[in-house]
């Protein structure tokens, strides 16, 4: 038995299919106050299908010759695309000459497309603890663990319910399941080395010991002082920099480390990791460069895409900087383009100097649930710049 539905409030919603129209469907009375244009809804089209569509347009013109379905919920409690967005999506379909909905399935992250075939996996990084997770959501978590996988039909018998969307969409954003889809090809967690006092080197007599024995070994004494000098100075000691600090290379350090003086230890460094707050470094444009900028902006003025050709280190980054600096006081976004991924890391040092926590990175290395997690940082503002690859698009 449908719900009843609000005779005034429809919807017309993009559904992630190559089909050459949205559809209309009509809202529950108790729904209309939440319904908003680029939230997700759960709606069933066809005889068996369900998917999460989103809300292209809200109305209250019902259809002439059919009774339309309602939607089953609605999944967010804000909407995830704007309607700048959405209309950026409705160009796409008609310039590139395909349906709405494909360029949907190319936009959104994974983990925000659920359908009735969509199969969850339970996340092995969550651990058994479910003390957190309400009746519903613990039910499914205990039934992951014995079953490994279960699709949405599996949830709803577990259940005893039909709409099942939201308590998914929970554990998802809990991220004690995934879209099995996700698990493909698994993002793995960038590990940096850090170094710390070893076992010989923890008290005033220890140390004393070990600069009397390092007294023949000036290299591994000079490495053994650096530490010290940048552990007074950092919260952490990377291993790179203490390296790096005294140009001294990996065997000396091994050598301090056999002696039990020092010890290194890894972490996951997040790829999302904020940069410096309020970094913004200075730097004038030379002449060259200024001349550049202002044959960019007048040809800007003729044409909405100017080409700067400049050989390696000209400093054409210096001038997209400015460009990006005038776009930003305008409250508008950047997207930052590279033709590979590889470049990515030594871009995004550069502009975290200027531009600091707002910039972020996106490219398709990243993981589904990582790909959710951009998506709403730059949804709500918290990143006004994004650089990577094509897929960032």
């Amino acid at each position: 038995m449908f719900p009843e539905t609000d005779p005034d409030c429809f919807v017309n919603v993009v559904l992630p299919l190559a089909i050459p129209q949205t559809y209309t469907y009509a809202v529950p009375g108790d729904m209309v106050a939440d319904a908003a244009v680029g939230k997700r809804v759960v709606v069933q089209f066809g005889k068996r299908k369900v998917y999460s569509a989103i809300i292209e347009s809200i109305h209250d013109q019902k259809p002439e010759r059919l009774s339309p379905k309602p939607i089953i919920c609605i999944l967010d409690e804000k909407p995830v695309l704007t309607i700048t967005q959405l209309k950026l999506w409705q160009w796409m379909a008609g310039y590139y000459c395909c349906k709405i909905g494909e360029v949907m399935l190319a936009a959104l992250p994974t983990a925000l497309k659920l359908a009735s075939e969509t199969k969850l996996i339970l996340n092995p990084a969550f651990g058994e603890d479910f003390s957190d997770l309400n009746n519903e959501e613990y039910m499914l978590a205990e039934a992951l663990s014995l079953r490994k996988e279960l699709s949405i039909d599996d949830v709803q018998a577990i259940l005893d319910k039909k709409t099942v969307y939201p308590v998914i969409q929970s554990l998802l954003q809990h991220q004690v399941a995934f879209v099995k889809e996700e698990l493909k090809d698994r993002y793995k967690p960038k590990l940096q080395s850090y170094v710390k006092a070893g076992p010989q080197f923890l008290d005033k007599e220890q140390q004393e010991a070990a600069f009397d024995a390092l007294r023949a070994a000036p290299r591994q004494l000079e490495l053994l002082m650096a530490y010290i000098h940048l552990s007074n100075k950092l919260p952490q000691v990377p291993k790179a920099s203490l390296l790096h600090y005294v140009g001294a290379s990996a065997n000396i350090y091994a050598q301090l480390e056999k002696k039990g003086l020092l010890t290194s230890y890894s972490l996951s460094v997040s790829r999302l990791e904020d940069g410096p707050q309020g970094a913004s470094i200075p730097f004038e444009l030379s002449p060259a460069q200024e001349n550049a900028l202002k044959a960019i902006k007048a040809e800007f003025t003729r044409h909405p895409a100017c080409l700067l050709h400049g050989v390696t280190g000209s400093g054409k980054t210096e001038i997209y900087i400015r460009l990006m600096e005038e776009q930003l006081s305008q409250g508008k976004q950047v997207l930052y383009l590279l033709p590979e991924i590889a470049l990515t890391a030594q871009i995004i040092l550069r502009l975290r100097k200027v531009f600091g926590k707002r910039i972020g990175i996106y490219h398709s290395k990243f993981s589904n649930n990582e790909r959710v997690e951009i998506w709403h940082k730059v949804l709500e503002g918290s990143y006004d710049i994004v650089v990577g690859a094509r897929s960032t698009l």
